[in-house]
């Protein structure tokens, strides 16, 4: 029986993109997992890490509200900015870009290979190809979005929806910042909303899995704490960061949805994947039977 595979590059109604998501992801789980892992796992652990022993090295920051008109509270708010928080900082965004560089390239080797998953290393090849570029094109990106939500929150609302897609816009078609940002807002130009509303689903998804899993996770750390009479605090702290990495995971469903979304709408704006489809009509017609034929 030949494998069921998931036509990317096609119009999708919104209940479709959602249905395609999951399906995609179930014909392919135990490959896009294992190279989500092997690929991002190390950079997760770091990072994880990281967070670990910063969080052990700092007041929670509900102690440092409580302080509020103390004269503790304004230099434990400037502790909290140490050089190991900026380290751990641009550890999360190239976390983040990684991510969605990985499963960018996995879906491009998907359509590129008209449906076969693809291995770790034509994956690998492709992210150390594109992770460069994906991460100086989203400085920009995170520039313009936290500005906008400072300021007034629907411009950051608005700039979110734009340049989520900005990785699949950089592996799919390519071109200079200006081209790649251009494209971006004209791809969401008549489907904002439409855009918008698969996103906060998406991500709905992804943060209420999170949320489960790191609410299991501190459940079983605070038991332990409660019951061990020893300080390992330290110890804790890092198992509980390390543990949320399976956070991560869910992550996969959000950028999935994402890059689906793109192929969308590429598909009403450009409708390359219908023309392609009219260019292999008649090509699988077996030739006429006097082709064949001998001389006579």
């Amino acid at each position: 029986m030949d494998e069921q595979k998931i036509e990317l590059r096609k119009i999708r109604a919104f209940g479709d993109c959602f249905n395609d998501t999951f399906q995609f992801i179930k014909l392919g789980f135990p490959n896009l997992l294992k190279i989500f892992l092997l690929i991002c796992g190390p950079v997760m652990l770091a990072e994880a890490i990281l967070r670990g022993y910063y969080s052990y090295g700092q007041l929670s920051l509900f102690k440092i509200l409580g302080q509020v008109g103390t004269p503790a509270y304004s230099r434990n708010v400037l502790s909290l900015f140490t050089p190991l928080y900026f380290v751990m900082l641009l550890m999360f965004f190239l976390l983040w870009v990684l991510m969605e560089t990985v499963i960018s390239a996995y879906m491009l080797l998907y359509e590129q290979k008209s449906g076969v998953h693809p291995d770790i290393s034509e994956v690998w090849l492709l992210t150390r190809r594109y992770i460069f570029k994906a991460a100086l094109f989203s400085i920009p990106k995170l520039v313009l979005t936290l500005i906008g939500t400072l300021f007034c929150l629907a411009p950051g609302i608005y700039f979110w929806v734009v340049f989520t897609p900005l990785v699949p816009v950089i592996m799919m078609e390519g071109g200079t910042f200006s081209r790649v940002f251009n494209r971006c807002f004209s791809l969401v130009r008549y489907q904002f909303w439409s855009t918008l509303g698969i996103y906060a689903v998406a991500y709905l998804i992804y943060s209420f899995s999170s949320m489960v899993i790191s609410v299991s996770v501190s459940a079983v750390v605070g038991i332990l704490s409660y019951l061990t009479v020893k300080n390992v605090s330290t110890t804790i702290s890092m198992i509980s960061s390390v543990l949320t990495i399976f956070a991560y995971l869910f992550y996969m469903v959000f950028y999935v949805a994402v890059v689906l979304q793109y192929y969308n709408l590429a598909e009403r704006s450009d409708g390359t994947g219908l023309l392609k489809q009219i260019d292999e009509i008649g090509k699988d017609i077996p030739p006429p039977f006097y082709e064949n034929a001998g001389e006579y």
